[in-house]
């Protein structure tokens, strides 16, 4: 009696709550986009349904378990419901689509195979730290509202924080600063922008974080840390449909991690490079890449670009220590799923691919290439992406090198090595080709790839024939169950 009198009078205090359903939706944000094909209820509550040209797409949060509806304003005869490993299991009642939650994600409904218009729903965890909306070092941004924003410059010790129900139409930019800080559960929209920018753009930092919010309509690359340490990516979303929106760009940094994140982007979802190149200000000097996780992610790749790149751009000596982790590719509309395109100079190394679903891959798999290419520092000019009149290449990003001009760009090339692959789920109705080619057969060649109980519509693959493999100029290339 006197342990069931404690808990009563805690519960009283506050200090603790009970093991029940919360859910939190917002303010409607006044002047943003609504969403009319979709009506969405949590526990009997309505969240906001914003609307993109990609997807409609909905953000609350809660606690224990919870009843989501969802009535799409068409009729419709199949539901998928991605990633298909959160085996989310739901039922269809009068138009209504019925499912429980017990833990936070985000999910992709599509009706009747159409990718064209998904509902996007992120469900995310209590927040636990909202600062106050006076805090000096605090840039603060209310529900309920829609602000125009422009650039929000982040000094060290300074944190943005955009509340769930607002949506700030701005751009971010910290450049030499420790210590800062991006959150809440509202919307950064880029949409309004006519000219491409990176949108948030973190420069020679230490200690970033960017957590919580959606990011939405970036033209041109979206989260870009550039030579800077110890940054975490947690539970950002990202909804883009537009020329070079690469989801996250990691270029010359070290202690990075991506997790828990839903990036549906045109271009490459997460990039890592390594180039002084493509940034205002004129980033100068050379940086390496090391020690780089992307993990319990969910990833769609549109019309450009790759799912889990490295390169092209890779103008240093070392990139290592990378992993992708427990991630879910839900789809890759064109272009390659895991890619290596070194284009430059670096080493390579120490690449880890393991425990990842890929639904839906239409094009290429897997893509390790090392070559002369459109982006590389020694392109010649009259090829080169930066170059507004540039020729076109017969191979697309890459530039044919005959046998007998090989040695005339090797001194700027490099090599990939040390690739391990475990635990890859590849389902489809096509399956997916891949290819490792090197530039030559000696120290720029692609070595050492272990591919380890790859699957593919559940059949294990023993050897290059049975994964539809090209292998050229590469060696300890080798399958394992």
């Amino acid at each position: 009696m006197k342990c069931a009198a404690l808990v009563v009078a805690a519960l009283a205090m506050g200090l603790w709550t009970p093991a029940r359903a919360a859910v939190a939706t917002y303010p409607t944000p006044e002047g943003a986009p609504q969403a009319a094909d979709f009506q969405v209820k949590v526990d009997g509550q309505e969240p906001f349904v914003h609307d993109s040209p990609v997807a409609a797409f909905c953000t609350f949060s809660f606690r224990g378990k919870v009843h989501v509806s969802v009535t799409p304003q068409k009729a419709f005869a199949r539901v998928d419901i991605r990633p298909k490993s959160r085996n989310v299991a739901f039922t269809i009642e009068d138009g209504t689509i019925h499912f429980d939650l017990d833990r936070p994600c985000q999910l992709s409904i599509e009706l009747d195979g159409d990718i064209e218009r998904p509902l996007f729903l992120f469900a995310n965890p209590p927040e636990t730290r909202k600062p106050r909306p006076d805090h000096e070092r605090v840039h603060y941004f209310g529900p309920g509202k829609v602000y125009d924003a422009g650039e929000i410059v982040l000094t060290s010790g300074e944190m943005l924080y955009i509340a769930g129900g607002a949506v700030v139409r701005g751009r971010v930019r910290a450049e030499n600063a420790r210590n800062v800080r991006v959150a809440g559960y509202g919307v950064l929209d880029g949409t309004h922008r006519d000219t491409k920018t990176q949108m948030l753009k973190f420069s020679k930092c230490t200690g970033v974080e960017v957590s919580g919010i959606v990011i939405l309509g970036s033209y041109g690359w979206t989260v870009v840390p550039v030579k800077s340490d110890n940054v975490k990516i947690a539970n950002v979303k990202i909804v883009g449909w537009r020329d070079n929106d690469d989801g996250v760009d990691i270029v010359g940094c070290h202690n990075l991690t991506v997790s828990d994140s839903f990036l549906r982007t045109k271009d490459d979802c997460i990039s890592v490079k390594a180039s002084p190149a493509y940034f205002e200000g004129g980033e100068s000097g050379l940086r390496d890449v090391r020690k780089v996780a992307v993990f319990n992610s969910v990833l769609w790749n549109a019309e450009w670009g790759n799912a889990m790149e490295i390169g092209f751009e890779l103008q240093t000596e070392s990139v290592r220590d990378i992993v992708f982790k427990n991630c879910d590719i839900i789809h890759v509309e064109r272009g390659g799923t895991f890619t290596i395109h070194n284009g430059d100079w670096a080493t390579v190394e120490n690449i880890r691919f393991e425990d990842i679903r890929v639904e839906d891959s239409r094009d290429k798999l897997i893509e390790f290439r090392i070559g002369l290419s459109i982006y590389s520092g020694d392109c010649p000019q009259e090829y080169h992406r930066q170059n507004p009149n540039r020729k076109r290449s017969p191979l697309g990003q890459w530039l044919p090198v005959a046998d007998d001009e090989l040695s005339t760009y090797a001194a700027k090339r490099g090599r990939i090595g040390n690739v391990h692959f475990k635990d890859i789920e590849v389902t489809g109705e096509k399956p997916p080709v891949s290819f490792l080619i090197g530039y030559d057969n000696g120290e720029h060649s692609v070595q050492d790839v272990k591919i380890e109980d790859l699957r593919i519509n559940g059949q294990l693959v023993r050897s290059p024939d049975e994964g539809h493999f090209t292998i050229e100029r590469a060696k300890g290339i080798r399958f394992a169950p």
